[in-house]
């Protein structure tokens, strides 16, 4: 039998993996919705075809799913591209009173960075000393299980703030995909 500390590390590992597994559909998707620009001219001359029609109904149609296309597009780019950017410190988006003082896996506490780190690796000073640190870390059964399940509730917030971004940006997709064919279909038929 698995102690509670096994369970909770084996937990973060599985959270982990999923948190891999929506970056990469995330990139996938984000790369696919950007592949259509490479026919923006094509794209733009069959609705403007059918903006264009005769047929008032055919002209109305047309302008409408054009709508729904490009919102769906934006919305489907945005929100793949939220589900790819950091979610920020989960310990400053989870609100409960119970939650451990200092977290280990996150050290937001230890390293002050600035805009200059984006750019420049730069020698930094630790918030706090490598002794101070290392005493911190003197932590008995009860404080790790603690900890670990800290960092399991802060990877569940990560994950699943994630894969609704992931839900989002397949709807989106689809209806983009959709709006674009009913677009298409009409100027095949009627164009």
């Amino acid at each position: 039998m698995c102690s509670v500390s096994d369970f909770l590390l084996a937990s973060l590992e599985d959270l982990r993996a999923t948190n891999h597994l929506l970056d990469s559909k995330a990139s996938f998707l984000l790369v696919a919705i950007f592949l259509p620009f490479t026919q923006l001219s094509r794209i733009y001359s069959v609705i403007h075809r059918g903006i264009s029609a005769e047929a008032n109904w055919h002209s109305i149609t047309t302008c409408i799913f054009a709508v729904i296309f490009a919102l769906s597009w934006l919305l489907a780019f945005f929100s793949a591209l939220r589900g790819l950017l950091a979610s920020g410190n989960p310990r400053q988006n989870i609100r409960d009173d119970s939650k451990p003082e200092q977290s280990y896996y996150f050290p937001s506490h230890l390293f002050r960075f600035s805009w200059i780190d984006l750019w420049i690796n730069r020698q930094i000073t630790p918030q706090s000393q490598f002794k101070e640190h290392d005493n911190a870390l003197a932590l008995d059964d009860f404080t790790i299980k603690k900890q670990l399940a800290w960092e399991q509730m802060k990877l569940m917030y990560i994950v699943g703030l994630k894969l609704r971004r992931s839900k989002a940006t397949y709807w989106f997709t689809m209806i983009w995909i959709a709006s674009g064919g009913v677009i298409w279909l009409m100027d095949l038929v009627l164009g």
